[in-house]
């Protein structure tokens, strides 16, 4: 699975899913995903589930209609947007099955390699510009998220 098809089903669940959303919230980074879009649409899922308590379902076209109408939306984000809600609209009026349990796995699993990865990023650059005593410190320093305690 690419990466970003698991974010796409990644947003999608907390688009349709209440069980999915409220698992997924209190692990959610913006900096562990790496499209902008995703990132948005996750931000309004988000921002939803803390004030309703659930996943924002059909909602989630009425935030990006006013977000739209807002110009908050860049125009070339805005119809990445619309095709990535297209398509989970697609996917689910096809009678998708969608299986919350199985794509937490799945989201935790992508999120720890992405907060890997960061941090590798990181420690790469204090190498590349010679701080070696600051990039050792960073990979000593390194606690990951416990991504499987966090599956209660």
């Amino acid at each position: 699975m690419s990466d970003s098809d698991i974010e796409r089903r990644i947003v999608a669940g907390l688009i349709v899913s209440d069980e999915f959303a409220g698992r997924v919230r209190p692990l959610w980074r913006d900096d562990l995903v790496e499209s902008p879009e995703v990132v948005r649409i996750a931000r309004w899922c988000t921002d939803y589930f803390d004030r309703y308590g659930r996943a924002p379902g059909r909602h989630v076209e009425d935030i990006y209609m006013r977000e739209l109408r807002a110009d908050r939306v860049p125009k070339a984000e805005a119809e990445i947007i619309e095709r990535i809600l297209a398509r989970i609209s697609d996917d689910y009026e096809r009678g998708e099955q969608f299986n919350a349990a199985y794509l937490f796995d799945r989201a935790a699993e992508y999120f720890r390699s992405r907060e890997i990865t960061r941090h590798n990023e990181r420690v790469q650059d204090l190498v590349d510009v010679g701080d070696v005593a600051a990039a050792d410190e960073a990979v000593r320093a390194f606690r990951p998220t416990s991504w499987a305690t966090s599956r209660g």
